[in-house]
């Protein structure tokens, strides 16, 4: 018989905002039993963190904020309503009952203390252990995340590891207090398909072990059958559906339930549009041989940028007082060409070379050896004065679209900026007319010209760095991670948007992901980068389907699928993994 471990029952929350109420969680009502691994869905601004922050009460309290219901949480056959402890005696309860992974281990962690001080200070708080008992107890912890060289981890700084090392530094923190509830708020979301896989592998592996139960939170229906046993789908605030794995993707009831699941990247056919939240319509498939002839037209052409053995190396110090520097080789003899009108998708690893390879395309990086040719010019013998009006050929739209907009600057003159620096148009009213039918062409209303980047979701953030890329009217787009860290329809809404602006303005896009799924999709060619070298360069659907390389077979095989079969794939592994502990 199952054993209730948690249980949620009427819970509210509710902020005032400019004297208007708010709600941003509505009447919720939910359990978890022990062992289970219930997932919570949906978009953002849906509740799903409120919710799961609620229950480690670590809402934020004041007069524009009341929350109500309860949190009952039963241990030993005591039941304990959360709401009803003082807000000074939670500490008691969190991470030594209830543990919490964060979506963005960087700004979790304290970057002036190494990571082994602070899984130690966790596991002294909640263990009551002497410093020695404390230090062996967290190399434990680092061993059992699986983190090699666990001494000098111990001793690293949160700078000096990679997004999956951080995060699983994380979990060892979430777990230092054994406890018996785990919840991971989106912990994959923006790390490496090879990387999320390997962290929800641990997940797995560290719940079956210590029996314990888990709430995990995440916008993408793919990772929920890699890891839920059952689901419930969040909607403004409210619970619309609550089912199994196998019935929400078999049999979803509710209507937003079966948008989520059509927005997601098909594994097979080429859409000619997808399918959003918004626009949910019958999809229409791209005929191959209409592909085929556009790409044979396509690649008749001339290239618009030839690369010719482009090698790029950067320096870093061995310590922060080192005068001397180490050479690291970042890309190493890449070759390719991109054609006017072409979409080449560039895919790998982080630390593979991707970024970097953009950043030398748009001449961001000075230390390159090799040629990067444009229309038939050589970059390298422009003079700064021609080099700065070339810049405006190719422009590039970062991955995080907060930190690329100047948080005082309105958005209308963020994108009158590069129209002031380059000369172009001779009046302030002439650049605001430019502006706003820019904004009008990434789908956002003339009002937001005067709005500050905050007042945006991400998703129009995005888009209105995609319109001050456009700005001047570039014959290159770089798209650097541009659509990684989005909910999966926003994903599509912006993926949509630009091949609908590629169509209509012809501009060359080079998109740049770790999501090998996302890439092909969008993608004519695509080039596979791992460890700065070119592993593989085929066209998208040839690539994908018949993988010649190891590196990009395991690509592949790491991206969630979010099918049934793979949600029994998910359940046969974690009884394998019972079998191994119970032995």
């Amino acid at each position: 018989m199952n054993e209730k471990l948690l249980n949620v029952k009427n819970l509210c929350v509710t902020f005032e905002k400019n004297s208007k109420q708010f709600s941003a969680v509505n009447n919720v009502n939910f359990d978890i039993q022990k062992g289970e691994c219930l997932g919570i869905i949906g978009e953002s601004g849906s509740g799903k963190s409120i919710t799961a922050l609620s229950i480690m009460r670590l809402v934020a309290l004041n007069r524009n904020t009341s929350i109500s219901g309860e949190i009952n949480f039963i241990k030993k056959g005591v039941t304990t309503n959360l709401m009803e402890k003082p807000l000074k005696s939670m500490h008691n309860w969190r991470g030594s009952n209830i543990g919490m992974v964060f979506q963005e281990p960087m700004s979790s962690l304290n970057p002036v203390l190494n990571c082994g001080y602070q899984i130690q200070e966790a596991v002294k708080l909640h263990l009551q252990l002497t410093d020695a008992q404390a230090k062996s107890r967290t190399l434990e912890l680092l061993n059992e995340v699986q983190i090699k060289n666990g001494v000098s981890v111990y001793t690293a700084y949160p700078h000096e590891l990679s997004g999956g090392q951080k995060q699983r530094i994380m979990i060892a923190m979430a777990l230092a207090g054994n406890p018996e509830l785990l919840i991971a708020d989106e912990p994959t979301t923006s790390l490496d398909v090879t990387v999320q896989r390997e962290i929800l592998d641990l997940l797995l592996q560290m719940q079956m072990k210590q029996n314990m139960s888990m709430l995990f939170i995440t916008h993408d229906f793919g990772v929920l059958t890699k890891i839920a046993d059952r689901a419930l789908v969040m909607k403004s605030g409210s619970i619309v559906e609550e089912n199994s794995i196998v019935n929400l993707l078999n049999a979803p009831t509710h209507a937003y339930t079966k948008a989520l699941i059509n927005c997601r990247i098909p594994l097979s056919n080429r859409f000619k549009k997808l399918p959003t939240l918004q626009e949910n319509a019958p999809v229409s498939i791209v005929d191959n041989g209409i592909r085929t002839a556009r790409l044979e037209q396509l690649y008749a052409q001339e290239p618009i940028l030839s690369i010719k053995n482009l090698s790029a190396q950067y320096a870093r110090r061995n310590s922060l007082f080192s005068i001397q520097k180490e050479q690291i080789g970042a890309l190493k003899n890449i070759h390719i060409d991109i054609y006017p009108g072409e979409t080449f998708g560039i895919v790998g690893e982080s630390g593979s070379g991707k970024s970097t390879l953009g950043k030398c395309i748009v001449g961001l990086i000075q230390d390159i050896s090799g040629n990067i040719h444009f229309e038939g010019k050589t970059l390298a013998n422009l003079s700064p004065a021609e080099l700065r009006n070339w810049r405006k050929n190719i422009q590039y739209v970062y991955q995080d679209p907060f930190a690329a907009l100047n948080p005082k600057m309105s958005i209308g003159a963020a994108i009158m900026e590069p129209l002031e620096a380059h000369a172009i148009l001779k009046t302030f009213t002439e650049r605001k007319e430019k502006a706003l039918e820019l904004l009008a062409k990434v789908g956002l209303q003339s009002d937001c010209f005067l709005k500050l980047p905050h007042e945006f979701s991400g998703g129009e953030r995005q888009r209105i760095c995609i319109a001050r890329a456009l700005a001047l009217n570039p014959k290159i787009l770089i798209c650097d991670e541009s659509v990684s860290a989005l909910d999966v329809s926003i994903q599509a809404q912006i993926i949509n948007l630009l091949n609908d602006l590629k169509s209509e303005c012809g501009f060359s896009l080079i998109f740049i992901s770790h999501d090998i799924q996302i890439v092909r999709y969008v993608s004519d060619r695509i080039l596979v980068l791992h460890n700065g070298e070119a592993e593989e360069l085929n066209e998208a659907d040839a690539l994908c389907n018949h993988p010649q390389k190891q590196y990009t077979q395991e690509l592949l095989a790491a991206v969630p699928k979010g099918t049934v079969e793979e949600y029994f794939e998910t359940q046969q592994k974690k009884k394998s993994i019972l079998t191994t502990y119970d032995n």
